[in-house]
């Protein structure tokens, strides 16, 4: 399938939502990554995990700041193009500022550990939809 315009470019950030009503009610997540290349022939899209924000509420009407967890040091995905939504900046860099800057610069095998380990549990949402 041949795309004339690109969705996705590298760098750009984009995020994956699911619904938590599995886990508790009145819950949504959003797994926020960067763009490292999109594969339109086979409709999929290479990102780098940056964090999973948690929020209550709904979608449409968010009602507390979200809960945050660092996943930079997590392994990078290969997920369907289709399920990526663009994200924008005004939600993004306010939550990019929770993160600890020095956490992501230096591979730790602690840390890639805790990441991989939340990466892992995140995406079995997503696998379960």
């Amino acid at each position: 399938m041949f795309h004339p315009v690109a969705p996705f470019t590298p760098q750009q950030i984009v995020y994956l939502e699911a619904n938590l009503e599995q886990e508790s009610c009145g819950f949504y997540g959003r797994l926020y990554a960067e763009v490292i290349q999109w594969i339109p022939q086979r409709g999929m899209c290479w990102v780098r995990p940056l964090f999973w924000a948690k929020y209550s509420g709904t979608a449409t009407d968010p009602q507390t700041d979200p809960q945050v967890e660092d996943l930079r040091q997590a392994s990078d995905l290969v997920w369907p193009d289709h399920a990526f939504q663009v994200a924008l900046d005004t939600e993004t860099i306010p939550l990019l500022m929770q993160l600890n800057p020095s956490e992501g610069l230096i591979p730790d095998p602690g840390q890639q550990a805790i990441a991989r380990q939340r990466l892992n549990r995140v995406m079995k949402f997503f696998w379960s939809t």
